[in-house]
């Protein structure tokens, strides 16, 4: 019921980003998705771009949960994908748990870069 709540709350989410979007864009397609990756707070994303293939192998789990404020992201293969702040909240209760990695697999709603989680596990 969970599950099923927070995809129709992310679709809804996602389409009111559709609609803002400025009249000249093409339409935005919405894609659910299953990508394995990494978690790491957008604080260490933007200040790791030149060198963040190596920065992931040694950013911690606990410099993700403090740096928390600056919600989070995906890195997958070469992509790094933005989380919105529902994901975020749900990346933060996922980290919360003692035996959450940063290291997972997700099931998310895709507009572009930008990520709807639905759910979270380990990989």
């Amino acid at each position: 019921m969970k599950r099923a709540f927070l995809l129709v709350l992310s679709i809804c989410i996602l389409t009111s980003w559709a609609i803002a979007a400025e009249p000249a864009a093409t339409s935005s397609e919405v894609t659910a998705v299953t990508l394995k990756g990494d978690l790491i707070d957008n604080m260490c994303a933007n200040a790791n771009k030149g060198s963040l293939p190596q920065f992931i192998k040694t950013h911690t789990k606990d410099c993700a949960i403090a740096c928390a404020g600056s919600g989070y992201a995906l890195v997958s293969g070469d992509k790094v994908y933005e989380l919105d702040a529902l994901s975020n909240a749900a990346v933060q209760d996922f980290l919360a748990k003692s035996d959450s990695k940063l290291q997972v697999e997700v099931e998310a709603l895709q507009m572009g870069d930008k990520l709807s989680v639905v759910s979270i596990k380990n990989q």
